[in-house]
C-alpha cells in the first residue's frame, strides 16, 4: 500500500504463487466522482447524485492484451527515438518508480512503513 501527500492510496497485489487457473489481472481506479476498472472494462461517473455507467460501447480490446502492451510500449519508444513523438514518461519518473518499487521491497523485509520524498 503507497500512500500520498495528497491522501490518494495506491494498492498493489503481486503474486507469482497464486493456485489457481490461468493468469488473473485486474485494475480498478476509485474516485469522488467515478470509478473505473479494466477486466471487465467498465466505467461509472457521479452526475447529479446518480451512478451513471458511461462506458463506450464498442471497445477494441486485442486478443492478448499483454502482448499488445509490450508492441504498444516499443511503438512509442522507437517512435521517441525517431523523433515523431515524445516518450510516455522520463527518466526521472522512471527512476521515481524504481525507488517506489525498492521502497516496497524494504517494507516487506522490515515489516515496516518506508517514508521518502
Amino acid at each position: 500500500m503507497i500512500n500520498f501527500k495528497n491522501k490518494t492510496t495506491l494498492t498493489v497485489e503481486v503474486s507469482w504463487g497464486i493456485q489457481r487457473e490461468g493468469e488473473l489481472f485486474y485494475c480498478n481506479a476509485f474516485g469522488k466522482t467515478g470509478s473505473t476498472s479494466i477486466n471487465p472494462f467498465v466505467i461509472y461517473k457521479k452526475m447529479e447524485d446518480n451512478l451513471y455507467n458511461i462506458t463506450p460501447k464498442k471497445v477494441n480490446i486485442p486478443s492478448n492484451p499483454f502482448k499488445k502492451s509490450y508492441e504498444y510500449e516499443l511503438q512509442n519508444f522507437i517512435g521517441a527515438v525517431k523523433g515523431n513523438n515524445d516518450l510516455i514518461s522520463s527518466g526521472k519518473e522512471a527512476l521515481k518508480v524504481m525507488q517506489i518499487a525498492d521502497a516496497v521491497y524494504k517494507s516487506a523485509r522490515s515489516g515496516k512503513e518506508i517514508i521518502f520524498k
